[in-house]
């Protein structure tokens, strides 16, 4: 996937009026070419489902689920290990957050029917390889979500309208103001200690269904209030704020929502899915950023580039697969992102993807009659064997398109794949 035009150097005009020095930008527009989902652990078809996922970064995570299940992979999903010391068998952990490899919180319930009853919630902090139960409200409901702003601040939610919160990152206590019994939190998140969000449902018109629901805290009373969007379905599953501006929520058939004033107003976004594979009951989403992002689902993962104007689904795994989890992680040298999914019986896939091409320019040089030459190489290892297309702008105009098309087995050699 490796290319150049040094060979070939391309010639562009230099007008009179561009004044030295000259500033040059090099643009790779990238490729729509996908790759395909990976197994990278499978059960035996006695598996606990996982409902939980956290990466730290592109080889290092943990997912979890019940059975008191956590394992940990250090190698890209290559091998599994246990890792969960400290967590009775009888506990189901749906959340579960790292801040890096040594500090973890988890989020659940105790009990055989903890999760039907809605009762006997938990939090774990996890401290060199073993779990310890952190101080809670004795009554605390079952909980289904967990985010950790930093070691010290963190908040978990779940049944019942319950929400709590650590300022110390061991004691815990409660914060639901504004919400009631018949609110059901799904899913939180937080991009500082006070800048919150929660999605869920609101069955309080006493439908067995109910309607779904964001819920966004207000610092400065501490208290929680209830947005329910357009067109809503009787649920929402997840909600991740890039930032303090714009996030985005999903949940139902094929409802993808998104605000970018902090949540006060979300607006409906037309995916153009709905009914294309399998019905779309929308599970999990993951941005990497404010266009980069991916949603889980029955046996396919659904991604968007361009921050949910258009969106693009491939398979994972087959339809009888419930993905439940999906958890996206950059390295920022190497422009590559690893995106992993789990799901029923202990199943996990995952897919690597390079979104943002890059390259360099090796050398530019006046040439005759006002021009420059320039040379260099470009890689999208989405594009796969093809050529791809460099642009090339001076002092901010762009000048024209040149193809990269030459071998380089040096820049091979540097980034094989």
């Amino acid at each position: 996937f490796f290319f150049t035009d040094t060979a070939t150097p391309e010639i562009y005009p230099l007008s009179l009026h561009d004044a030295l020095p000259i500033f040059l930008f090099i643009f790779v527009p990238p490729a729509s070419a996908a790759q395909s989902w990976n197994w990278v652990h499978q059960g035996d078809g006695n598996g606990a489902d996982l409902h939980g996922s956290s990466f730290i970064d592109v080889n290092t995570g943990w997912v979890s689920g019940g059975d008191g299940t956590i394992l940990k992979t250090a190698d890209g999903g290559v091998s599994w290990a246990n890792d969960a010391t400290g967590i009775p068998t009888d506990t189901t952990i749906d959340g579960i957050n790292f801040l890096d490899g040594s500090t973890g919180f988890a989020a659940g319930c105790q009990g055989a029917n903890c999760i039907k009853d809605g009762t006997n919630g938990r939090v774990y902090k996890y401290a060199n390889g073993t779990w310890t139960a952190m101080n809670i409200p004795s009554d605390t409901k079952a909980l289904t979500t967990i985010h950790m702003v930093d070691s010290t601040n963190g908040w978990a939610a779940g049944d019942g309208g319950e929400i709590i919160r650590t300022v110390n990152g061991v004691d815990w206590s409660r914060a639901n103001n504004g919400m009631t019994a018949d609110y059901t939190v799904n899913s939180i998140d937080a991009v500082s200690a006070t800048a919150v969000w929660a999605a869920g449902q609101d069955i309080s018109g006493g439908s067995s269904s109910g309607e779904g629901a964001i819920f966004k805290y207000d610092s400065a009373t501490g208290t929680w209030s209830k947005l329910i969007p357009a067109s809503t379905p009787g649920f929402l599953t997840s909600i991740d704020m890039v930032n303090t501006s714009i996030g985005f929520a999903i949940g139902g058939v094929d409802k993808v929502y998104k605000t970018v004033d902090g949540g006060s107003n979300w607006s409906l976004l037309a995916t153009g899915l709905s009914g294309t594979m399998v019905p779309p009951i929308l599970t999990s989403v993951n941005f990497i950023d404010e266009n980069v992002g991916f949603i889980s689902d029955r046996g396919k993962v659904v991604t968007t580039i361009n921050g949910g104007q258009t969106w693009t689904e491939e398979a994972a795994g087959d339809v009888s697969t419930s993905l439940n989890t999906i958890n996206a992680v950059t390295d920022i040298n190497s422009g590559k992102v690893a995106i992993y999914v789990a799901g029923v019986n202990t199943a996990v896939l995952k897919r690597v993807m390079y979104v943002n091409p890059f390259g360099s320019l090796d050398g530019v040089s006046a040439g005759a009659n006002g021009k420059i030459n320039m040379g260099g190489w470009a890689i999208d290892p989405n594009a796969g064997t093809g050529a791809i297309d460099v642009h090339i702008y001076v002092n901010g105009q762009f000048k024209g398109p040149l193809t990269a098309n030459g071998s380089r087995p040096d820049i091979g050699a540097a980034f094989p794949g």
